[in-house]
């Protein structure tokens, strides 16, 4: 029976459906009303002049949260109880007041039925009129006193530009943290023992405020004697010269904690603590006490681990040995194999029946890293790699009699790396080589292909190119961030020297942004890609295959297989069927469709992250992903913008979450298909499972 377009698409939905619902477990409603009625929302009015979410926050009374329209899912049922709702009208008025509203009144408070189990509770806010800073204005609004102590027109200018401005409604928290600012502003221009102290003179009749700070700067500070105590195996002299302070240099808190931040990413302590000792101001001198404690120098790790998706079955395992004193000072040295294999032609594409494996292909890498702290200068790392790996090149729809190609991949880099605004900015300037050697798998022949196959233009392919890496980390958790931004930018240029054998211009910028309210974490990622080639072009298939950029994989579209975006056609060494397929054959065999790549790329992604309450601590994601990939030089578009919408369950670990998505092509499945290629389906529906740890972004 054959169905029409729009019947086929709602059995797809419907299938989908009915995995998302097996994903999220089975919703099941706890017992309610215990306690009290369920409150179904909690609402504010009459306050609009504050932050009314703010508040909410700070009350014992609060609204069950929703999550998709359904209450009790990620949090608790809030239930009402009438003494706290009593003390929450005090705790509301006193928000009110801490914000300049010193006669604002809770003038209604009242709990309405809107089920048989749950209510909502309206408070009416009469808040009356603020309170300013010096409502006429004028030079006596705001006075800052002992000014005339502070010898830096730079510092006084900055304490200045702190203070709040006259006209402005009085804000408790506004007044104490203009005075945190104002200290940590003198004691960053040498000011170690300044004080400041203020007082608000409020006139509730004219709704006036009159504010005063009293500073008291000190004599200006020099850093006195510098103490590194907690050192057994460390050489000293190595940890100080990342610290960048002395005995004698200029006192500033910023680089008090740049120093300490600089000893954290030495990587060889487990705690690192600091004491200023500010309690001889006479003196003039603050002495210094870096306390730390120090790990094993030495690691072993041995793991393994397993990948079943759209292009393989495979397992590995890992084995890495790292020294944190190589030969003495503070030497990093890393060492790390892992071999494994790939079960061909197992894979998730062919789900819900895998085929068995009738061949089995090695696979693995070998990786050395070095590190030299205090490189050049203090902050300054050297650092050098090299790295072996052999691979298969698969695709989803590899034929098991096919000629399967593979590289010898062999990789050295050398490069620095230097932190800059405390810690939190990161430059590597870097220099690369790399050769990529083709193999036939069929014999495991290096450089020499088969007879049949060797004319189809595989030769070994030499890069050389200069790297400029850039990255702002303002994250609170490089694992698992619920707040921040990350910035970066690669920019790379591949040159036609030692070597060389390809020239271009190569640049990839990212950013990554996180928000979190309650429990909900919003990330969002954003990132492009431009190459310019010199001496080929984007129908260079085989400089395509490293050069170029691909879209799609776990940690990029998840609706799709790995590099399973952008434009498809024949590739060098594949086949159908046994049957060798050939770049001039057109219409080409479906069969021997591959991704090629492009050199113009872009990604978007949107993700809601939030903890699943009766399965704590599993939690789970919503996302939409959307990429392009094309072969134009900066041709961006939105005819094919590949939108994948998904869910995925999370589950934390010391070294990031493992999650599992699964992502669903949304235009294939309104009946759209797609020029480039025909991505595997899973129970007959648009989908792609992801089995991996970390985070997507």
């Amino acid at each position: 029976m054959r169905w029409s377009a729009p019947v086929r698409r709602l059995r797809h939905f419907a299938r989908v459906g009915a995995l998302l619902l097996l994903l999220s477990g089975c919703y099941r409603r706890p017992d309610v009303g215990v306690g009290g009625p369920i409150i179904d929302a909690l609402d504010i009015v009459g306050g609009d002049a504050v932050d009314v979410d703010r508040l909410k926050q700070g009350l014992a009374t609060q609204a069950t949260e929703r999550f998709l329209f359904m209450r009790g899912v990620i949090a608790d049922y809030e239930t009402l109880d009438e003494a706290l709702l009593e003390r929450d009208l005090e705790r509301v008025e006193r928000f009110f007041q801490a914000r300049g509203f010193y006669e604002a009144k809770v003038t209604g408070a009242r709990v309405i039925r809107t089920g048989a189990d749950s209510v909502r509770v309206l408070l009416v806010v009469n808040q009356g009129s603020p309170v300013l800073i010096g409502a006429a204005g004028g030079p006596l609004a705001v006075q800052l006193s002992g000014l005339e102590t502070v010898d830096d027109s730079r510092v006084v200018a900055a304490i200045i530009a702190a203070s709040p401005e006259p006209g402005d409604v009085l804000d408790e928290d506004d007044y104490e943290r203009a005075k945190r600012e104002m200290r940590h502003i003198l004691a960053d221009g040498g000011y170690a023992f300044a004080k400041v102290s203020g007082r608000s003179d409020v006139d509730l009749s004219r709704h006036e405020a009159r504010l005063r700070f009293q500073i008291e700067a000190g004599p200006h500070a020099r850093f006195g004697e510098v103490k590194i105590t907690g050192l057994t195996s460390v050489p000293e002299n190595v940890v100080r010269q990342s610290l960048l302070i002395a005995a004698g240099d200029d006192y500033s808190a910023s680089a008090l904690e740049d120093a300490r931040r600089s000893l954290v990413n030495l990587g060889v302590f487990a705690a690192v603590n600091v004491n200023a000792d500010t309690s001889r101001p006479e003196s003039g001198r603050v002495p210094v006490e870096f306390s730390v404690q120090e790990t094993a120098p030495r690691t072993i790790r041995l793991g393994g681990g397993a990948r079943l998706d759209a292009l393989q079955l495979s397992s590995s395992l890992t084995a890495s040995w790292e020294h944190r004193n190589f030969l003495g000072g503070l030497r990093q040295l890393a060492l790390e194999a892992r071999p494994g294999v790939v079960l061909f032609p197992t894979r998730m594409s062919d789900f819900p029946s895998l085929s068995a494996p009738d061949r089995v292909m090695m696979q693995g890498s070998l990786e050395a890293r070095f590190a030299q702290p205090s490189f050049i200068e203090g902050r300054t790392k050297g650092l050098l790699s090299a790295s072996v790996e052999v691979r298969p090149l698969l695709y989803t729809e590899t034929g098991t009699d096919e000629p399967i190609l593979g590289f010898l991949e062999i990789a050295t880099r050398a490069g620095l790396e230097r932190p800059f605004f405390s810690h939190t900015l990161f430059l590597t300037p870097a220099i690369n080589w790399q050769a990529a050697l083709p193999i036939d798998y069929r014999d495991l022949t290096l450089g020499t292909l088969s007879p049949s196959v060797e004319s189809r233009e595989v030769e070994n392919l030499y890069m050389v190119y200069p790297e400029l890496t850039a990255r702002l980390d303002l994250r609170d958790d490089p694992l698992d961030p619920k707040r921040g931004f990350l910035l970066s930018n690669s920019l790379q240029v591949a040159l036609p020297i030692l070597g060389g054998s390809v020239s271009d211009l190569r640049i990839r910028p990212e950013a990554r942004f996180y928000i979190t309210k309650s429990r909900l974490t919003l990330a969002v990622r954003g990132t492009t890609g431009l190459l310019f080639p010199r001496n080929y072009d984007a129908d260079d298939k085989q400089a395509i295959l490293f050069r170029g950029f691909f879209s799609g994989g776990p940690f990029s579209n998840r609706g799709y297989a790995f590099q399973g975006v952008g434009r498809h056609g024949t590739l060098p060494l594949s086949s159908d069927g046994g049957v060798p397929c050939n770049a001039t054959q057109m219409p080409p065999d479906p069969g021997c469709l591959r991704p090629l790549g492009g050199l113009t790329l872009w990604e978007a992604s949107v993700e809601l992250r939030f903890p699943l309450r009766f399965v704590d601590p599993l939690g789970m994601v919503v996302f939409l992903d959307s990429s392009d990939v094309r072969p134009g030089r900066a041709d961006y578009g939105l005819d094919t913008p590949h939108l994948a919408p998904g869910i995925g369950l999370r589950y934390p670990t010391p070294v990031g979450p493992v999650r599992f998505d699964v992502g669903f092509r949304l235009l294939e499945a309104l009946g759209n298909e797609d020029p480039e290629g025909s991505p595997p389906t899973l129970f007959g529906a648009p989908l792609t499972l992801h089995l991996a740890v970390g985070q997507a972004f």
